[in-house]
């Protein structure tokens, strides 16, 4: 937030200097002593509430003083002189529970890490509220359902993990073929994901392991195009001749496709193709 401490700094010269005519300006009143913002302490006791939060790994002492809670970073925002959520390390331990909607009112995130094999529930569309945050993991869960658009289309965001989550289901949202993030790294492993991957996808490399593919999207096998890693799947079929008359292509398609599930390969497959 250097932004705002700039902004208050140049706005205090030029109050100084439009008064300085005058014989003595005024000095400015001394600001209260800044508190944790109401709506982020209000967020947060919903959240702990509804992920069990008395039997977290680190469980809050009283969740009347915010000076107890673990697990988060804060950042003073100056202008309105309260401390502002910007890092929420959620460790959920053994604790059965569910990720509440409050979270989208974080809206100073930059960081958000969910772990716990009891966290039930679905991921929260409301994560989408986030548009600062850079960096979210969703690890370890018993969490159901599928991975809302809302998450994927976040604008700042520069890795994304969801990994580890046996009972996310269903395809990837149709609009992860907005995504245009050369740089960013995008994770689902370990998940139970169907389907096909959306075209178009621009990310330094997205990874699909660990899941219940059957079909590779042979786009992204070209020299410049995103690196889909989609080990330990059931991917069979057919290599289409374009990426069989490429040899960048079909070796960058070999090492994203190895040691898929059940023997599944691919039928017309070179005999280097599988050691």
């Amino acid at each position: 937030m250097k932004h705002r401490w700039i902004y208050l700094l140049l706005g205090g010269l030029m109050t100084f200097y439009a008064c300085s005519s005058n014989d003595e300006p005024e000095l400015p009143k001394e600001k209260p002593e800044p508190r944790l913002s109401k709506v982020d302490s209000l967020a947060l006791v919903k959240i702990y509430q509804a992920a069990d939060g008395d039997n977290w790994l680190a469980p809050w002492e009283d969740l009347n003083d915010p000076y107890t809670w673990k697990g988060g970073a804060t950042a003073l925002d100056t202008v309105a002189n309260e401390y502002r959520v910007v890092a929420f390390w959620l460790y959920a331990g053994e604790a059965h529970g569910v990720i509440s909607p409050y979270i989208g009112d974080l809206t100073e995130l930059v960081e958000l890490q969910i772990t716990g094999k009891n966290l039930t529930g679905e991921i929260p569309k409301e994560i989408g509220n986030l548009k600062n945050l850079r960096s979210l993991e969703i690890l370890q869960t018993s969490m159901t359902g599928g991975i809302p658009k809302e998450v994927v289309l976040l604008p700042n965001l520069e890795y994304l993990e969801i990994g580890s989550n046996p009972n996310i289901t269903g395809e990837l949202p149709e609009e992860l073929s907005q995504v245009n993030k050369p740089n960013a790294k995008y994770r689902f492993w370990y998940n139970s994901l169907t389907g096909k991957v959306p075209s178009g996808i621009v990310l330094e490399f997205l990874n699909l392991m660990g899941n219940k593919y059957t079909e590779y999207p042979f786009e992204y096998c070209f020299e410049g195009k995103t690196n889909v890693g989609m080990e330990e799947n059931y991917i069979s079929g057919t290599i289409p001749d374009s990426v069989l008359a490429d040899s960048y292509a079909l070796e960058k398609l070999q090492i994203l496709t190895i040691n898929q599930k059940d023997e599944c390969k691919f039928s017309n497959a070179p005999d280097w193709f599988y050691p």
